[in-house]
């Protein structure tokens, strides 16, 4: 390698090569730079602007930090008034450019290297437990192209409850002194400070529920055993009294001794969650009450940590309209000893307000285990659309269910939810009439898939088909497919005038004229799709255009021998996906259509 004024390229014991480098000779290297980042397994921060920032010092000791720079420090506002730079406790500052640099933090100082993205671990002073000696931890991290550098302790917190938690100070001889170091908002972190994690001789952190006191009495919080217990139980108390369950699960990061090589560290992530969290997957809101307690709302797709729910507890769900009736659920019990990652249980919903009827909607929870905290997900395998003017029945595994016209979705949920085979369906028309040596149902077509667009053929006992559009998708969950049940011809009057329509096989009328009033769209059930033609009309005087097709794609004028509206303009088109839309709209200047026609010599046209 060819080296440089001012550059110092060494091999260490790992092969790694760390670069130091003055900030005026970087374009020279930039070629090279790709190099180092393959052995550094980093994208480093070179920049050619030497007004941009590319290092960040934040401090979360919880005590003040001196910082003594190296040659080649630059300060971001460039006003350096001394060799050294005191941080406050959560404060930061921004650096030009440096590798390496001097803390001093109490009577210690330490030289801290910044050359890789990493954790390093420093030990600063002996504890009162003579196996655990104080020790500060350098995370340098790269965020937006900028280099971070946090010094803290080798805990932090993570709240991802509900409720804001304290982090208390507590003296085991006077309890009266018990006071509250800092809050931790919900969905927040927090960097322990380091004088903290040594105040007693185990590795406890004392915790409460958020309170405008500063004095917390001992029974009223609990502590977490950072070091040698990876998950834990506890249990809070608000000041009403309600019981906050909390599962804390500590997670352990591997770091390096200092400025060496050897990854025989750990610096602890501690995670506070509520014990249950609950998840409603279902297109329409519900209730949920705990017990005998109070009914609680939960919207369509939105989450909830159940912090009063314990192990002992049991969930009731109530659905206030579907069907329109009040649905509630059977209770089920929490007691959930199973030691699968994931399970589902069978949730029966009955009549809310004649709960002996025989009817009855099902639903699945499914529960997935983390380190002994649950999520509960409460989803329904199929929601059905029914976008046509016709009643529908759906089978699923000889499951039936009738689908009505409403634009809401029907939920399904066969008996054998559990069934991981691929799953069939099969549609017809439903009528009042209909038994099964009457009505044909279509051919089967699959579920399991993750979409899927088709068309399904449903024969009625008049030897006539009805083509409809199925789309077959997966939901906002991966556990939820969605159905949508849609005709294959649709017709949409964008005219001023009532139009009626009708089809026409060999200039003979199929059915009787159908009405379309200004702005309306229908669902047209053609006999003959392949040789039948569509005939439109004038509601107000019957003047009827000429016969034209079906079939996509083309927009054409028809005559109507009208003085008024002379002409009407006609569009077929596709979605791509088999439905055909057929367009009615009024006649306007530059709308007649462009016709090639094509030369011939021996005949005139």
């Amino acid at each position: 390698m060819m080296m440089m004024n001012e550059t110092a390229a060494t091999l260490n014991s790992s092969s790694k090569i760390n670069i130091l480098q003055e900030i005026n000779s970087l374009p020279i290297v930039d070629n090279e730079t790709h190099v180092f980042n393959d052995l550094c397994d980093e994208q480093l921060s070179f920049t050619r602007n030497d007004s941009q920032p590319i290092w960040c010092l934040f401090n979360g000791t919880g005590n003040d930090l001196i910082v003594d720079y190296l040659g080649g420090f630059e300060e971001f506002d460039g006003n350096i008034s001394s060799t050294s730079i005191n941080i406050k406790h959560n404060e930061f500052i921004q650096l030009l450019v440096k590798y390496q640099l001097s803390a001093k933090i109490g009577d210690v100082v330490k030289t801290i290297n910044l050359n890789r993205s990493c954790k390093r671990v420093y030990d600063l002073s002996p504890s009162t437990n003579q196996n655990r000696p104080i020790q500060m931890l350098c995370d340098v991290q790269i965020r937006n192209d900028r280099r971070h550098v946090i010094f803290r302790s080798l805990v932090k917190i993570y709240n991802n409850t509900t409720v804001p938690l304290s982090v208390i100070s507590v003296d085991l001889v006077a309890t009266e002194q018990n006071h509250k170091i800092a809050t931790i908002e919900d969905n927040d972190q927090y960097f322990v400070p380091t004088d903290l994690l040594y105040t007693y001789s185990s590795s406890q952190i004392y915790i409460a529920a958020h309170g405008d006191e500063n004095n917390i009495e001992t029974n009223n919080c609990c502590s977490i055993d950072w070091e040698n217990k990876p998950t834990m139980e506890r249990t809070l108390k608000l000041k009403d009294g309600t019981e906050v369950h909390l599962t804390i699960i500590t997670e352990l990061n591997a770091a390096y001794m200092e400025n060496t090589d050897q990854l025989d560290h750990t610096c602890f992530n501690i995670y506070i969650h509520s014990t249950f969290c609950l998840i409603n997957l279902l297109p329409i809101d519900i209730k949920y009450l705990f017990d005998i307690d109070k009914e609680i709302d939960l919207k369509s797709n939105q989450s909830c940590s159940m912090i009063s729910a314990n192990r002992n507890s049991t969930l009731t769900f109530i659905i206030p309209s579907y069907d329109n009736a009040r649905w509630i659920s059977d209770a089920i019990d929490l007691k959930l000893e199973r030691t699968n990652d994931h399970y589902e249980y069978l949730v029966l919903f009955h009549y809310a307000t004649s709960p002996n009827l025989e009817k009855t909607l099902r639903m699945i929870l499914r529960v997935d285990t983390i380190h002994k905290s649950h999520r509960l997900s409460l989803y329904s395998p199929f929601w059905i659309f029914n976008y046509i003017d016709l009643k529908l029945e759906l089978q699923i595994e000889n499951n039936r269910t009738f689908i009505d016209v409403a634009q809401t979705p029907v939920l399904v949920c066969p008996e054998r939810f559990e069934s991981e085979t691929n799953r069939k369906g099969q549609l017809r028309l439903y009528g009042i009439d209909q038994g099964d040596t009457t009505t044909d149902w279509s051919k089967k077509f699959s579920l399991d898939v993750i979409r899927s667009i088709g068309v399904v053929s449903c024969e009625v006992p008049n030897d006539r088909k009805y083509m409809i559009c199925m789309d077959v998708a997966t939901g906002p969950s991966s556990l939820v497919k969605i159905i949508e049940f849609s005709p294959l011809l649709v017709i949409i009057n964008k005219s001023i005038i009532a139009i009626e329509i009708v089809e026409a096989v060999s200039d003979k009328e199929q059915n009787q004229w159908i009405s379309v009033n200004p702005e309306q769209t229908i669902p047209f059930w053609p006999r003959n799709m392949k040789d039948g033609v569509m005939r439109v009309r004038y509601t107000f005087n019957h003047v009827t255009s000429s016969p034209f097709t079906m079939t996509p794609t083309y927009r054409t004028l028809l005559r109507m021998d009208y003085e008024e509206h002379p002409a009407l303009c006609v569009e077929v088109t596709t979605n791509g996906q088999g439905r055909i839309t057929v367009i009615f709209e009024d006649y306007e200047v530059d709308d007649t259509p462009l016709v090639n026609c094509e030369k011939t010599n021996s005949s005139s046209l």
